[in-house]
């Protein structure tokens, strides 16, 4: 409902008409339902995620009570999420980090040759010829970077991009050779 004064105000139409951005709200709200009822039904990957991460936060055995398989996948999932959401400096900033070496290892195992070679160019930009440290508290002092990294880790953030539709098939190909996603509770 408009308000008398707003339709007077604006030859009849509400303020997100008369500026433009109803389509923008409209849209907002059909994905805000799409969100809604994808997660109502989450899909096989989308359930098996949620496991994972109840089991490596709220069990006693966390990640090292995860099989082999499961720690390949969870560890492949926790590095493609942080490239999108900060990038290659974000996931050695974060705790995600820690698990590097399982998800260098992971990316072979699942075939995702280009993704291991920009996870592997990743660390040499960081890191150098040092080997990742396995904690975040330790790996702090290598995260100071100059422009010149920070550029390069910006590439390398586009062409990780570049290669997550295959990532994703790939994983979904190991989750399903290794019936992971039968494995739910």
């Amino acid at each position: 409902m408009i308000l008398p004064s707003t339709a007077a105000a604006n030859g009849g139409m509400c303020v997100p008409c008369k500026r433009g951005f109803r389509k923008d709200i409209e849209e907002g709200k059909l994905r805000y339902e799409e969100r809604k009822r994808a997660q109502a039904n989450p899909d096989p990957a989308t359930k098996h995620w949620r496991w994972l991460v109840g089991q490596v936060y709220r069990s006693p055995g966390g990640f090292a009570g995860l099989s082999e398989e499961n720690r390949t996948y969870f560890a492949v999932c926790l590095l493609e999420g942080e490239i999108y959401n900060g990038g290659f400096h974000q996931y050695f900033l974060n705790s995600s980090g820690d698990h590097y070496a399982v998800a260098l290892h992971g990316l072979e195992e699942v075939g995702a040759a280009a993704c291991r070679r920009l996870l592997l160019d990743a660390k040499q930009v960081v890191f150098g010829q040092h080997e990742v440290p396995g904690t975040k508290a330790a790996r702090f002092d290598y995260l100071d970077l100059k422009p010149a990294q920070e550029r390069k880790l910006s590439g390398l953030d586009r062409s990780f991009g570049n290669e997550a539709a295959k990532l994703r098939e790939l994983l979904a190909q190991y989750a399903q050779r290794h019936c992971l996603f039968q494995r739910d509770i």
